[in-house]
């Protein structure tokens, strides 16, 4: 999967480097996944990262006008509409499209990335404070595995790519395995590696002079679940303007965009209102790819594809 891979270390940059390089590669999967690399020596921080080409995170690294702040990000963020002009009202200068206005944004909220909404995680680099934040989206959703080491803080996409470098981490964590066994999943942020961890949901963990500083939570679920109940008529003409307004946004990225059907009502709300024009979002759903033993999400996905005038939702495997 695409995302970043790096160490922030006090080692020498011959040593620090090759890791970060070794790291890359064990991220780069397909030929055609774009990669780049960010080194500053006076943060200590070797970043790698792999990219879609001409997805939205393909133009890392993002500087700020005075070059003085860093960010390489990796995910998708659908930000509030008038985002751009309020930068470029600001005074700040980026392209229409792409990410470029999230290096601003960051240089002028001091809560960055609470205002970011998407899967993403990045790391931002402020070389006037000497500071680098490294972060997720609210639920870790664009996973982000990390290594403690005496010498160094390893921290990757995928556990693979810190196992590269780090080959003694190559032991099964008991704990986690089990959990895996009982559950499917290892808990509390543990993984099938001993030694290696994730990154929580909604981190934003500062590091300076190479050591970790802060580990920091911008949001905690409470923020939503404490708000004031609302009674079922209140909470349907909130959540279907809320739905209404900000659905937009995520159709217009810069690439093409897929529909997954199933027989959930979440996908049909989405193609009511949405309504695209005719045979213009491809759809998709999971079977067998046979047809001879069609499953309930499947049938009422041809369904609703067909009512929305889409072609027949693709089973795919």
């Amino acid at each position: 999967m695409p995302g970043i891979v790096g160490l922030i270390t006090k080692l020498p940059r011959a040593v620090a480097e090759p890791q970060m390089l070794r790291m890359v590669q064990a991220l780069r999967h397909e030929s055609f996944y774009a990669t780049g690399t960010y080194v500053d020596e006076s943060l200590g921080l070797y970043l790698g990262w792999t990219t879609l080409g001409d997805s939205f995170a393909d133009r890392m690294p993002l500087r700020n006008e005075l070059r003085d702040m860093v960010l390489v990000f990796s995910g998708e963020d659908f930000p509030e509409p008038g985002t751009a002009q309020r930068l470029k009202g600001h005074g700040h200068g980026f392209p229409a499209d792409g990410p470029e206005y999230l290096v601003h944004l960051a240089e002028e909220d001091p809560s960055f990335p609470v205002g970011l909404n998407g899967r993403f995680h990045g790391l931002l680099a402020d070389q006037t404070n000497g500071k680098l934040t490294l972060f997720n989206d609210r639920y870790g959703m664009h996973r982000v595995y990390y290594h403690e080491a005496r010498e160094a803080f390893y921290f990757a996409a995928e556990a693979k790519a810190i196992l590269a470098v780090r080959p003694e981490l190559r032991r099964t964590n008991p704990r986690g395995f089990a959990e895996y066994v009982c559950c499917g999943c290892a808990l509390e942020n543990r993984t099938l590696f001993d030694g290696i961890h994730i990154l929580p949901p909604a981190s934003a963990w500062v590091f300076r002079k190479s050591s970790i500083e802060q580990k920091r939570t911008y949001f905690q679920p409470q923020e939503w679940e404490d708000q004031t109940p609302l009674d079922s008529e209140a909470y349907y003409q909130e959540l279907k303007h809320v739905f209404s307004r900000n659905l937009a946004r995520y159709f217009d990225g810069p690439g093409r965009i897929a529909m997954s059907l199933t027989g959930g009502l979440d996908g049909r709300m989405i193609m009511a209102w949405q309504r695209p024009s005719a045979g213009s979002l491809p759809c998709y759903t999971f079977g067998d790819g046979t047809g001879i033993r069609r499953s309930r999400d499947e049938i009422v996905a041809h369904e609703v594809a067909c009512a929305c005038n889409q072609k027949r939702a693709q089973s795919l495997l």
